[in-house]
């Protein structure tokens, strides 16, 4: 009717900073390892699931998180939640992409020519030799672990990676440039 119903101010509670998550049914599997990442920068153990199916088209969805994980290829599917995502990173979002459970190809369709790695394999290891790279924040002091269970690791190689840490020698972390964004990679399961 053009007139105003009520008047007044409305409190918000931004609740920044909030890590999204796109997932599939493996999500109970990453979420302990997503909560850790987040104590670790200090950061309380705030985690969305991003619901099934499509991104909406808009960025507002991944406007309002500070941080996201992909660990699941269905945003290959969805053109325009990939644009979304993308530009969202190329504005200064922070993805990490767990490239255990993502495959290479939908990485290059997120990122483009920006991503130059590709998988060399995947390998069970029972023994891990975690190096911290010189330079880096973290030490670069090699830590030494014994599994009973193989742990699965996809071995990449590519350009232009910022490598934080390595296992056995091959990247286990590392940093790639995006906009004014910034993309983490794992590949230890």
């Amino acid at each position: 009717s053009g007139h105003v119903r009520s008047q007044g101010m409305l409190g918000l509670a931004h609740e920044k900073p909030v890590t999204g998550v796109i997932a599939d049914e493996e999500y109970a599997e990453t979420h302990p390892a997503i909560v850790a990442a987040r104590r670790a920068k200090m950061l309380p153990a705030r985690v969305m699931r991003l619901p099934a199916g499509p991104l909406p088209s808009s960025a507002e969805i991944v406007a309002a998180m500070d941080q996201i994980v992909l660990s699941s290829d269905r945003i290959a599917a969805d053109p325009a939640g990939l644009l979304a995502l993308r530009r969202w990173v190329h504005d200064g979002g922070r993805l990490w992409i767990m490239l255990d459970r993502v495959d290479p190809t939908t990485v290059s369709r997120l990122l483009g020519d920006r991503f130059r790695c590709h998988a060399v394999d995947r390998v069970g290891v029972t023994q891990l030799d975690i190096k911290g790279m010189p330079g880096q924040r973290w030490n670069d002091d090699t830590q030494r672990r014994a599994f009973d269970d193989p742990v699965e690791i996809v071995r990449v190689a590519g350009q232009d990676l910022e490598i934080s840490h390595t296992v056995n020698g091959w990247p286990a972390a590392f940093w790639l440039a995006a906009g004014r964004g910034k993309v983490l990679f794992t590949t230890l399961g």
